[in-house]
């Protein structure tokens, strides 16, 4: 985050944010070469994990301008900025390890955010948390490494909920953004242990949607109430609460996720606000009104005989797996 225009790293204390501001104020001050001798607010937050210059990395941001790449030009309503595009690329080349994150049904402060990070990814060089709209947070870091690492490595998970993480975009706007897809760990109870192999495992992902990789326990038979592999899903689609392998129909739950809607299987709404099940019952008290004798005895024998149900309340993964058995539904 940045405070008075100086940025802020992982996990900083109210404390230490004043003696900070104290210390920003000698240095302006003094310039003399004896303030060297006290370490200044670059050197404090940079933790100098090798590599690059970590004062350089995390000075105030300056994209080299050159003549030509600001020009102002005539817009809808008077003066309009364009830039170069080289210049678009210069800038965009200053976030290219950056990341941004939100924590799929729950709020989290700032600096409980930066803690968390702090320990979920232990990054082995400088990071900037920067807090934006809509509870969406930029994450820059300074090596690559860490990057690859917050974005490849995951599901990640703060507490019981998704931690969501997707690449910096340009086009990104925290004020409409929406998380589009994430990575969750699914599982699959009851799942026979002869089909513990990795390319089943992969495959029974896939039914899902785009599986990622497979939960190391699993392979080396440590774990077995249920078949656990990391997939990438698309959170705009209604979820999958149950595939099918060999004939044979496996429930699906998933790891972290607000809770599902048990009607149509989207996180964004609940139960009772789902479209499809006011749609749903529109139509019946329409037809109910305006139906004969003929046709109420279709309406009993369709209700005495309802489809199976292939989402419901198993798809939120219980915190402790050991307090709850989910049974196959009738």
């Amino acid at each position: 985050m940045v405070v008075d225009g100086s940025p802020v790293g992982l996990g900083e204390s109210g404390a230490a944010d004043s003696v900070m501001t104290e210390q920003v104020a000698k240095e302006t001050v003094s310039s003399s070469p004896s303030s060297t001798t006290v370490p200044s607010f670059r050197d404090i937050l940079a933790r100098g994990g090798g590599g690059s210059n970590p004062d350089e990395w995390m000075q105030e941001d300056s994209v080299e301008c050159e003549e030509g790449d600001i020009r102002f030009v005539q817009g809808k309503h008077g003066l309009s900025l364009s830039f170069s595009a080289d210049y678009k690329k210069r800038l965009e080349k200053a976030w290219q390890h950056a990341v941004i994150v939100k924590l799929l049904g729950k709020s989290i402060g700032y600096k409980t955010l930066c803690a968390r990070l702090q320990s979920l990814w232990k990054p082995t060089g400088a990071v900037r948390v920067i807090d934006l709209d809509n509870e969406f947070y930029a994450v820059r870091f300074e090596k690559e490494a860490d990057y690859i690492h917050a974005l490849a490595d995951g599901p990640w998970q703060i507490m019981i909920y998704v931690l969501t993480v997707q690449p910096w975009v340009t086009s990104f706007r925290a004020s409409r953004g929406q998380v589009s897809t994430t990575v969750v760990w699914v599982r699959f109870p009851n799942f026979p242990l002869s089909w513990y192999d990795k390319n089943v495992l992969l495959a029974l992902g896939n039914l899902v949607e785009s599986a990622m990789k497979i939960n190391e326990n699993i392979l080396k038979s440590q774990r077995g109430k249920f078949a656990r592999v990391a997939v990438e899903v698309d959170l705009q689609k209604l979820l999958k609460g149950m595939v099918e392998v060999e004939e044979e129909e496996f429930l699906v739950m998933y790891e972290g996720l607000p809770t599902v809607c048990y009607e149509c299987g989207s996180i964004f709404h609940s139960l009772a606000s789902c479209p499809a099940r006011v749609a749903r019952e529109r139509a019946a008290a329409v037809s109910s009104i305006g139906s004969g004798s003929g046709n109420t005895t279709a309406s009993v024998s369709m209700a005495s005989n309802p489809s199976p149900k292939t989402v419901g309340e198993w798809m939120n993964a219980p915190r402790n797996s050991r307090r709850r058995a989910w049974q196959q539904p009738a």
